[in-house]
């Protein structure tokens, strides 16, 4: 495999190291070469790239290929962020923003022209994620006040969507992916929309569509399918019940936290058609089937 960020990877981990080097005696000139290098090597790892996987047909090495890099930039990142930490002149702080930017850039560009290998599981840059956390938690404000407002809305299942929230912006770690990230904030942006708000159920519409499985909220949905008797339903209602079922746990969305409950799911629509299927072998015989609770 190719080493494309060979130069950066020796630059950020040696050349301005903070605790190897004194870097607050660097000159001025210096420190202007130095970004140079930086642009010039955006630009050739850019190209490195492409002509790399234009080079390599086969799916698999063109993925182990991006991840690889995406992980290094990740890592290279997140080094440029400690640093950034020590007591530095200003062009010194200067220079690892810049740094920082061509970095960001060449993930970006990763993410933008070969999504289809791009590893959205993969922890977001420490940088990165307060950046986009300060944004997410600005929005997290505007949603108080829209909800604050609305009193048509189930206080209950305003404050299931606000906690969510609140510990995502407040209570993260940072070890926070892609894919965790991409899902609340379309999450968040949804739920700001006007068309959202008109109503308690357009609110549940889009829960529901994102698979909104957080602990407090599928407690309230399986209390609505505890203790139902499927030997009082006809075949209609039947059929409606098992819709209902699988509407609720909705998979296969932009982020799935909770894969036990596919499991949890599969099993009440098994135990729910068995006993459907018991309940007609059984009406002559007067045996009544069990009722069914998740």
């Amino acid at each position: 495999m190719a080493l494309v960020l060979n130069k950066w990877e020796n630059l950020i981990y040696t050349e301005i190291n903070p605790f190897q080097v004194n870097v607050n005696l660097f000159s001025d000139e210096y420190i202007q070469s130095l970004i140079e290098q930086s642009y010039s090597e955006q630009e050739q790892v850019r190209d490195t790239m492409v002509e790399w996987l234009v080079g390599n047909p086969k799916i698999r090495d063109k993925q182990q290929f991006v991840q690889f890099n995406q992980a290094m930039l990740i890592r290279l990142l997140d080094r440029l962020h400690s640093y950034r930490k020590e007591k530095l002149k200003n062009l010194v702080a200067s220079l690892y923003e810049i740094i920082s930017t061509h970095l960001e850039n060449t993930l970006d560009f990763i993410e933008d022209f070969f999504g289809n290998y791009f590893d959205r599981n993969e922890r977001v840059p420490a940088a990165y994620l307060n950046i986009s956390l300060e944004d997410f938690c600005n929005k997290l404000k505007i949603l108080k006040e829209s909800a604050a407002k609305d009193d048509f809305v189930d206080p209950g299942l305003k404050d299931i969507i606000i906690n969510n929230f609140n510990k995502f912006c407040y209570q993260h770690s940072q070890n926070v992916t892609y894919n965790e990230l991409i899902y609340q904030k379309e999450l968040m942006d949804e739920l700001l929309t006007d068309e959202t708000f008109k109503s308690e159920q357009s609110i549940k519409e889009v829960l529901f569509y994102f698979n909104f499985n957080e602990a407090d909220y599928m407690l309230v949905i399986e209390a609505l399918f505890i203790d139902i008797d499927v030997c009082e339903l006809n075949l209609t209602a039947h059929f409606n019940y098992f819709t209902a079922i699988r509407m609720t746990y909705r998979f296969g969305t932009s982020f799935d936290r909770t894969l036990g409950l596919q499991i949890k799911a599969n099993a009440i629509i098994l135990k729910s058609n068995e006993s459907f299927v018991n309940r007609n072998q059984t009406l002559n015989s007067g045996v009544c089937c069990v009722s069914l609770s998740i």
